[in-house]
């Protein structure tokens, strides 16, 4: 973690992470990403219920209170996560269903909760 603070009480075993503030009983996995650095001339941040651009391109979010982010999350540059907010990864992304007939040597991914390929899979 860099350039990163965090109130107390707080479990942040998160890798690779920076430009970010943490609220008191935060907790996240090892697996949560954050998107710090702008790729583009733009930062955009919520102010008064509208996204603004600002000038600092490094820039990560801000966890409230009392949150959890969970396996496999990704939030975008400069968001910032409500108090009591529990984050997780879309089951329909967590592989539950792996068909025998699978190809092999063939990319496949989870849509709803089942392994497919762009053979039989939903375009």
């Amino acid at each position: 973690m860099v350039f990163c603070a965090g109130y107390p009480d707080s479990d942040l075993c998160v890798n690779g992470i920076q430009a970010c503030l943490f609220g008191s009983r935060c907790a996240l996995t090892s697996r949560v990403w954050v998107i710090d650095l702008s790729t583009s001339d733009e930062t955009r941040v919520m102010h008064n219920g509208e996204l603004v651009t600002v000038e600092n391109r490094l820039l990560g979010a801000c966890f409230g209170h009392d949150c959890f982010a969970g396996l496999d999350v990704t939030i975008g540059q400069g968001r910032s996560i409500p108090n009591g907010a529990v984050l997780i990864q879309s089951p329909a992304g967590i592989l539950r269903r792996i068909p025998p007939d699978l190809p092999p040597g063939v990319a496949a991914w989870a849509e709803d909760g089942t392994a497919v390929t762009g053979k039989n899979g939903k375009k």
